[in-house]
């Protein structure tokens, strides 16, 4: 199976801003400003932002914000496929995981939550 090389695929972001209504200081603006720094230093295109404003002992408003959710990466077509071959790779010492998320089409971190879960492709 060919790689994905770095040039063929841009990451899209989505940013998320929560802010409390407890404390007035808050500006979404200054931590929005922070994740597009973060974002463009790793070369990531933004698709859209959201802001959340919500006091956190309002429980109700919390659980409602999660509806949004994200959808799960293997659920992405062809990511269990394409995660199976990268695992064969990773446990022969093939690639590094930096690479491997890289190829995946993820985040570090999200490579590094689904191996240490132990998930397995179908």
């Amino acid at each position: 199976m060919p790689s994905i090389s770095d040039h063929d695929m841009t990451i899209i972001v989505v940013l998320c801003a929560r802010i409390s209504t407890a404390n007035r200081e808050h500006n979404p603006d200054i931590r929005l400003l922070h994740l597009r720094e973060f974002c463009n230093a790793q070369g990531w295109s933004i698709c859209r932002k959201y802001i959340g404003k919500a006091s956190s002992a309002d429980f109700a408003i919390r659980i409602t914000s999660k509806k949004i959710g994200r959808p799960r990466v293997i659920h992405r077509q062809g990511f269990n496929t394409r995660f199976k071959t990268i695992l064969e790779r990773l446990r022969e010492g093939d690639t590094s995981r930096r690479a491997a998320a890289r190829e995946l089409g993820i985040g570090y971190a999200t490579l590094k939550r689904l191996l240490d879960t132990g998930y397995e492709p179908h």
